[in-house]
């Protein structure tokens, strides 16, 4: 009995030892998988924009001009007013300094 008991623990360590081999394995293989995909992700989207580079554009200059017949500011126009807005602060701040 002793005998069968100390086989059994050799067996599981044995076990344990090759499951953690694999799972290794297991783990870089899907890093690989992984890191392939993001590659041709990444190629893909720069193909697409190349050949669609003059739709994607025309496309965006008509959401501009769109967003600005119904009055919606754009990115450009929210920089712009920022801009301002911080140059008021300053402004303001040297205003109150010199008081």
């Amino acid at each position: 009995m002793g005998n069968l008991l100390k086989d059994l623990a050799v067996l599981m360590f044995a076990a344990s030892q090759e499951i953690d081999k694999k799972t290794t394995e297991f783990r870089e293989k899907r890093e690989e998988r992984f890191k392939k995909f993001a590659r041709g992700m990444e190629e893909s989207k720069d193909e697409f924009m190349k050949k669609h580079e003059k739709e994607v554009k025309k496309a965006r200059e008509k959401v501009s001009e769109v967003a600005g017949k119904i009055g919606i500011a754009t990115v450009a126009e929210i920089d712009e007013l920022k801009k301002m807005v911080a140059e008021l602060g300053d402004k303001i701040d040297k205003v109150l300094k010199e008081k």
